[in-house]
């Protein structure tokens, strides 16, 4: 006849050797055997305090997990089951059981391992009662989510972005500095909240990312708390639109303007020091409406204002997208230029922008023959920006003045320069 306790104990040792849960080993009687150190430390039992005891103490449910698979001396796995250590305090496990063969008759006993999860619930019910957005992820694997986060990112339950990654989420402008957050965070360091942006649905949000490291299912995890900023964020955006946006028009404004033309000049002068010559030039072209105090006056602000529109419209289809543009005020209007070696291509814009500006165009009833007068100063080695603005103005008011002495010289020094009539109305 076998020696059973010899085969129960080898059995014993060779489960306690692949796992840091708790394990005990039971006869078919329900008689504990064997269990091991983490058995002891998680409920509190020593093997001679269980010893002679036909019922397990820590079993208080008659519909136990463990207490079924004992009767039936049945296989179950990864099933939740609530215990009672020594101490009188309640945990919960996930359990798995397998009986003890020896032949193909009856099983003669039950091995146990059971894995503590009491601190996995409890983050479970902490999560899943606030409403901020949460989810864990194990090296970037999502391993669990609140429902508050699942709305968040546009699914219908939790279960649906399991095993997802969280990159799968994160604009790829963030993705590097998440990469090094994360590691910090396994690494057991603190790291701070950041806001980043994401991709749900092709819908870009900006969110604040809080990450903390926990333990979760066993495992060394980080615990990632959500929270939604994208209308702070686009607030924000249209705040400093209007602090750098001409309201009438939506172009750029002064402000705009001065910072980035002082950033072009800037990188100008540095690719132009030592024995290092860039070639490129700098232009600033200022231009504004003939008499355009006139079209206020006579015609009204609102087709005043149509104009200017029309005007800035005009500009910023013909100028090209590396060029800056800007209302400096009234109607005054400034773009930057950042030329090759060839300037025909200048020319060539500023003849096309006349062009457009300089004909008849229709407002309503009214017909207005535009004029407009401009002012073209090349950047000089050393110049400021104040200084080549100032170039360019004064040769716009050079403009002016020639135009000016002529409409005199022919006798129409009182007379606008521009002309109107009515079309399709009464005058």
């Amino acid at each position: 006849m076998r020696d059973l306790t010899f085969d129960y104990k080898s059995l014993f040792n060779q489960a306690t050797a692949v796992t840091p849960d708790a394990v005990i080993l039971l006869n078919h009687e329900g008689q504990a055997l064997h269990v091991n150190e983490a058995f002891h430390q998680l409920y509190g039992w020593t093997l001679q305090e269980l010893n002679g005891m036909d019922v397990l103490p820590f079993i208080s449910d008659d519909k136990s997990t463990l207490r079924k698979a004992l009767v039936n001396l049945e296989t179950v796995e990864s099933t939740e089951d609530t215990h009672m250590t020594k101490d009188g305090c309640a945990i919960q496990l996930s359990i798995n059981c397998k009986p003890v063969r020896y032949d193909e008759e009856r099983p003669h006993g039950l091995i146990a391992v059971m894995h503590d999860i009491t601190g996995q619930k409890a983050i479970h019910s902490v999560i899943e009662r606030t409403a901020e957005p949460v989810f864990i992820h194990h090296h970037g694997a999502i391993i669990y989510m609140n429902q508050a986060c699942a709305e968040l990112l546009k699914a219908k339950q939790p279960s649906d972005l399991l095993d997802s990654h969280i990159f799968d989420f994160i604009h790829e402008d963030f993705v590097d500095l998440m990469q090094e957050r994360t590691k910090r965070c396994y690494m057991g360091e603190e790291v701070d909240a950041v806001d980043i942006k994401i991709i749900v649905e092709d819908e870009v949000l900006w969110v604040t990312v809080s990450p903390n490291p926990v333990l979760f299912q066993g495992k060394h995890c980080t615990q990632v708390s959500l929270r939604d900023v994208t209308m702070q964020y686009d607030r924000q955006q249209l705040l400093e639109e209007w602090a750098y946006h001409d309201v009438l028009t939506g172009l750029p404004n002064r402000r705009y303007f001065i910072a980035s033309a002082e950033k072009k000049l800037s990188n100008w002068q540095e690719a132009n020091t030592g024995d290092t010559f860039n070639e490129h030039q700098l232009v600033v072209m200022s231009l504004d409406c003939d008499d355009f105090k006139q079209i206020n006056d006579t015609l009204g602000h609102e087709v005043g204002d149509q104009v200017l529109k029309k005007i800035g419209r005009v500009i910023e289809q013909t100028v090209r997208e590396t060029d800056t543009v800007a209302r400096m005020g009234g109607d005054e209007f400034l773009i930057l230029f950042e030329l090759e070696q060839d300037e025909r291509e200048l020319h060539r814009i500023v003849n096309d922008l006349l062009t457009k500006l300089n004909q008849a165009w229709n407002f309503g009833t009214n017909q207005i023959e535009m004029r407009v007068s401009y002012g073209l100063a090349y950047h000089r080695n050393g110049e400021t920006l104040h200084e080549l603005i100032n170039r360019a103005d004064r040769d716009l008011y050079k403009m002016k003045r020639k135009r000016l002495i002529e409409r005199f010289q022919s006798g129409q020094h009182t007379q606008c320069a521009y002309s109107t009539r009515f079309i399709g109305g009464h005058p």
